[in-house]
């Protein structure tokens, strides 16, 4: 029987020096995506597929901290406004393994709210191949 892991042990990195989590997040989300081709000719009854490119993409969600946080949200910040690519390393719970791979950050936002607290979310797409670490 497979255990189940509890998300509260996962965290995501800028990898580097200091390798310190990105602070205040509270969730990273990955897809993983595989484009399919079709090779569909005239007479076939059924469709015929060819596996076509990879893909990845995903966010980071958690609270705003992008002034103090200089290893972490502030480099995702820059990134965004340099068009730099940056290596990002996702980990899940312990036992978990990690992802990591070369992203470029797509998109900020941030959302301030009078009765709650400051919130933000990155979206960024990969760039070359994701590596897994079980």
């Amino acid at each position: 029987m497979a255990t189940a892991l509890a998300g509260k042990g996962g965290s995501i990195y800028v990898p580097g020096t200091p390798n310190t989590p990105i602070a205040s997040i509270q969730s990273w989300d990955l897809t993983i995506d595989a484009e399919n081709y079709d090779a569909t000719v005239l007479g076939d009854n059924w469709k015929q597929f060819v596996a076509g490119l990879r893909g990845w993409n995903g966010s980071v969600n958690g609270f705003y901290n992008v002034v103090s946080d200089t290893t972490g949200q502030f480099q995702l910040y820059n990134a965004l406004l340099s068009g730099a690519s940056i290596a990002l390393q996702m980990q899940t719970a312990a036992g978990g393994g990690t992802f990591e791979g070369l992203t470029n950050i797509t998109n900020l936002a941030v959302s301030d709210t009078v009765n709650g607290l400051i919130t933000i979310k990155f979206t960024f797409v990969g760039t070359g191949s994701l590596q897994h670490n079980p």
